[in-house]
C-alpha cells in the first residue's frame, strides 16, 4: 500500500493541481445473517454463535483530488466507525441467548484512480485501514481471544459525479478478512466467509488546485489576454 501510494502521488505531480477538502460518509455493512460453524479443540462444547449483520457506517475526513487528462486520481484519509451484531445461545439448559455488539473504529486511507465522463467517474483502488479503536461485547464469551489486526486491507470500487465544487461518491468496499478472523474462543477453529464489506454514499467539498470556481466569469480583459496568447 505504501508503495502504491507514493507512486500515484509522484506520477501524477507533473499533471495538474491538487484539489482539497472535507468529507462526511454514511453507509451500511452490507453483509447478512449467518451461522459461524464451530470445530471444538476442548472437551466442551462452544456456544451456538450466529452472525446477525452489520449496522450504520459513520466516516469524516478529507480528500484529494486531481484530474489527469480523461483521468482522476483520488486519496482520502477517514476516521471511520462501523458496528456488527453476533448472536450467542449457550448450552445449558434453559438456554441463555445474548445480543453482543463489536464496534470497531478505524483510520480508511482510500486511493482511488479511473476516468471521468463529464461531470461522472468510475473509478477503483486500494483501501488501507488502520485499527484506533475496538468495543466488542464479544468479550463476554467465555475464553474469548482478541486478535484484532493493528493494519487490515480491502478494495474500493466507486462511481462519483463532481459538479463545481461539490464532490459526491457511491462506494462500495470489499473487505480482504473475514468478520471471524479478528477474534476467536480459546483454540476453536471459527469459520465464516463473510467479510464487514461496506456499502457507502458521500459528500465533500472540494477547494483549490485545478478546481474551478463556479462564479467566476470571464472577463473582457481576460479573453483578449487568451486571443493574444493564441496569437503567438
Amino acid at each position: 500500500f505504501k508503495v502504491l501510494f507514493a507512486f500515484l502521488v509522484c506520477s501524477s505531480a507533473a499533471f495538474g493541481q491538487w484539489s482539497i477538502g472535507p468529507k462526511v460518509s454514511f453507509g451500511t455493512v452490507a453483509q447478512q445473517q449467518s451461522d459461524i460453524r464451530i470445530i471444538p479443540n476442548a472437551d466442551k462444547l462452544p456456544p451456538q454463535l450466529t452472525y446477525m449483520g452489520g449496522d450504520a457506517v459513520y466516516s469524516v475526513g478529507f480528500m484529494l483530488y486531481n484530474q489527469i487528462g480523461p483521468g482522476f486520481l483520488q486519496i482520502e484519509a477517514l476516521g471511520t466507525s462501523y458496528s456488527q451484531t453476533f448472536l450467542s445461545t449457550n448450552r445449558a439448559q434453559p438456554p441463555v441467548v445474548q445480543n453482543l455488539t463489536d464496534q470497531m473504529y478505524i483510520m480508511e486511507i482510500p486511493v482511488a484512480a479511473g476516468f471521468r465522463f463529464g461531470d461522472f467517474r468510475v473509478g477503483g483502488g486500494p483501501v488501507l485501514e488502520v485499527t484506533i479503536d475496538r468495543t466488542t461485547e464479544l468479550r463476554f464469551l467465555e475464553d474469548f481471544v482478541d486478535k484484532t489486526k493493528p493494519i487490515d486491507g480491502s478494495f474500493q470500487g466507486l462511481v462519483g459525479f463532481k459538479k463545481g465544487i461539490f464532490n459526491v461518491d457511491a462506494r462500495y468496499t470489499y473487505k480482504f478478512s473475514s468478520v471471524i478472523d479478528n477474534w476467536g474462543i480459546g483454540e476453536d477453529v471459527l469459520k465464516l466467509n463473510r467479510s464487514a464489506n461496506r456499502l457507502t454514499l458521500s459528500v465533500g467539498i472540494l477547494f483549490g488546485g485545478n478546481q474551478p470556481h463556479p462564479d467566476t466569469v470571464p472577463t473582457e480583459e481576460m479573453l483578449l489576454e487568451t486571443d493574444s496568447h493564441t496569437m503567438f
